[in-house]
């Protein structure tokens, strides 16, 4: 996503634990359109830091991409409650922390107010995968998620429409023209100030299957059986085998198609897998209540 903002033309702030990760991008772009910054969302004085940076040398954010996060293959039955946890750590209360940070900057800091958050999810938070129940657990409620998004977007009043003084829907750029009225997602005492999307990613070659964002643990005993989905899981992560989305056309059509739409949905599945995968699990689920809907009849 970085280099697709950069190869734009705009600017982007990236942030990441290793800022040395970024190296051979350092010198390829310029430092007045490419900033990095050290930030673990683990670590709150990080996320203040770097939004306070954002602040006092750019004036404004227009989009959040809330990527951080990690998984690991392993039962639930065989995954330590630290191990669980830590994960948490990261992919909820990271995710959470720069969240609220987001909503915060884009009250308070961006003239006029505004902004997009992008949060980046899994279809596993759906459909929940084999040998990655703690990690789809954890996208389930990645923030704000399947509950926490709702409950932003209802807490803070609904809107239908809205309009901003500086035009593309509070994607705003120096010297962009007015394009006049845009919907947003939700408004606060009157005021427009930024829509949520929680993105569903599918299968993507990203270094979310590389060991330090994917560890194996061994199966737990009573899950040896190879024929088991857990297993073939981890056949498929040891043997070196990705998801074959491609990253560069997902990116790109995130920048061009996400970013420019006025009334963009709260959800975006983002490839054909969980596009299909998401449906079919709702019509699962549509199918279990309507089967038991009579049950709740005369019990108010």
């Amino acid at each position: 996503m970085t280099k697709t903002v950069l190869d734009n033309g705009d600017i982007a702030i990236a942030t990441l634990r290793k800022p040395s990760a970024l190296d051979d991008l350092k010198a390829k772009y310029p430092s007045d359109k490419l900033h990095i910054l050290k930030l673990d969302v683990v670590n709150e004085d990080d996320i203040i830091a770097a939004f306070k940076y954002a602040e006092e040398e750019l004036g404004r954010i227009d989009i959040v991409f809330n990527n951080a996060g990690y998984s690991l293959f392993a039962e639930v039955e065989g995954t330590s409650h630290e191990v669980a946890r830590k994960m948490f750590d990261v992919n909820f209360w990271g995710a959470m922390d720069i969240s609220k940070e987001t909503i915060r900057f884009f009250r308070e800091v961006n003239k006029p107010q505004g902004g997009k958050l992008w949060n980046v999810s899994s279809m596993a938070g759906i459909l929940p995968l084999a040998a990655v129940g703690y990690y789809s657990a954890s996208k389930h409620g990645n923030v704000p998620g399947i509950v926490l998004e709702e409950h932003w977007v209802t807490d803070l009043s609904p809107v239908s429409s809205g309009r901003c003084d500086r035009g593309s829907c509070c994607r705003t750029r120096p010297k962009m023209e007015h394009q006049g009225l845009c919907k947003l997602g939700f408004i606060e005492n009157g005021l427009i100030f930024g829509k949520i999307t929680l993105l569903e990613f599918g299968g993507f070659k990203t270094r979310i299957m590389e060991p330090e964002s994917s560890p194996v643990f061994p199966a737990h005993p009573a899950y040896t059986d190879p024929t088991l989905p857990g297993n073939i899981m981890r056949n498929y992560t040891n043997n070196g085998t990705y998801p074959v989305g491609d990253t560069d056309k997902a990116t790109l059509m995130l920048f061009h198609k996400l970013a420019n739409d006025p009334e963009p949905s709260l959800r975006v599945a983002v490839g054909s897998d969980s596009n299909s995968g998401i449906k079919k699990k709702l019509k699962d689920v549509e199918a279990d209540i309507t089967k038991h809907e009579s049950w709740s009849d005369n019990l108010y």
